[in-house]
């Protein structure tokens, strides 16, 4: 295990490591989540794929819950941090502070199946192409309803959740999706690394998809485990009816948009990126939210000129094609609207 950069606090679980080297170190970011957060890592504990480390890092939680926290075993262990450093930033130092070849984000919210690591590795090592794999979200008090089928990316800088809200119905065992949503995924830790990791930047909200899209834009591509299941509660650690996910989603929109997008598509989104804003704006100041989403769109106009110039480093990593990058997007406006599901099936490795 890596040392702990300064004013950080580390608790280890109880016993001693099993022998067995560790394939993944499972990441759970947490952030006021409360009594749930205990049973996630009870579930985590009971996989039955048992290589892994868990790192909980906890983002100066108020809610006296990290202080309670039962720590299964000595794979498990807590860091808490003083101050809140978002969502990216937590997974950045869970996945520096134990390198293992896969690194796996769960949310405090999330309770993982007992076959759920086993069926991201089996997906990741049947497909080398894919450098992150994503899992079938539902919801965890009415696992009929989808909470999320891997995240999908319009050009206009819309991303969204893969059927969620809907019935679940017949769904691939693995199908391709633009990038997996990170309540619960897993990443080529090698690829994470390559990649300079999640976008800091960004805080929280739409780091996955912009970690997805690099990685596309390196030639890689993201997959849907749609046999490794997560109950997913999803109100708790994100609030994502709140003014904070307003304010930050429009502002990241932006940044993903600018930061990732190459220039010969950049051109075609831009027009559409104005129209879905204007529209995204009129439905905020009708659930009376108007004021986040004006400060969100302000500030992501304020730091552009930063995120530009992080541009041609992004575009540099380019190996993909136009064509490519535009088959992994979901073009149909009404499909923003639907929230449809947008993967596209795999075949079975021979």
């Amino acid at each position: 295990m890596n040392p702990l950069p300064a004013n950080f606090s580390l608790t280890i679980g109880p016993g001693p490591l099993p022998p067995e080297p560790p394939l993944a170190t499972v990441i759970i970011v947490s952030y006021n989540s409360g009594p749930i957060l205990n049973h996630c890592l009870q579930a985590l504990a009971a996989q039955s794929e048992r290589r892994f480390r868990a790192v909980v890092v906890d983002n100066a939680s108020s809610d006296g819950w990290a202080g309670r926290l039962r720590l299964p075993d000595a794979r498990f262990v807590l860091v808490r941090s003083g101050r809140n450093l978002g969502f990216a930033a937590g997974v950045n130092l869970g996945a520096a502070l134990r390198p293992t070849p896969w690194v796996a984000t769960l949310n405090p919210d999330a309770l993982p199946l007992t076959n759920w690591l086993a069926e991201l590795l089996a997906a990741a090592r049947n497909n080398p192409r894919a450098a992150a794999v994503g899992s079938l979200q539902l919801y965890l008090d009415n696992p009929e309803i989808i909470d999320g089928a891997g995240d999908c990316y319009h050009p206009s800088g819309t991303a969204w959740r893969g059927g969620h809200g809907q019935r679940l119905g017949r769904l691939p065992q693995v199908a391709e999706v633009f990038a997996p949503c990170a309540a619960a995924a897993l990443y080529d830790g090698a690829a994470l690394r390559e990649a300079g990791g999640m976008y800091e930047r960004l805080f929280c909200y739409m780091e996955d998809v912009d970690l997805g899209f690099r990685l596309r834009l390196a030639g890689r591509i993201c997959l849907q485990a749609n046999q490794a299941v997560v109950l997913h509660h999803g109100d708790i650690s994100g609030g994502s009816a709140s003014g904070l996910a307003r304010r930050l989603g429009f502002r990241n929109r932006l940044w993903v948009l600018t930061r990732d997008m190459p220039a010969p598509l950049l051109w075609v989104a831009a027009p559409m990126w104005l129209l879905a804003q204007a529209a995204l704006l009129v439905q905020a100041v009708g659930q009376g939210q108007g004021a986040s989403a004006w400060q969100g769109l302000m500030e992501g106009l304020r730091g552009l000129g930063a995120v530009w110039a992080e541009r041609r480093k992004v575009q540099a990593t380019r190996r993909i094609t136009l064509a490519g990058l535009m088959r992994a997007m979901t073009w149909p406006p009404l499909a923003v609207l639907r929230r449809a599901v947008c993967s596209t099936l795999r075949p079975p490795r021979v």
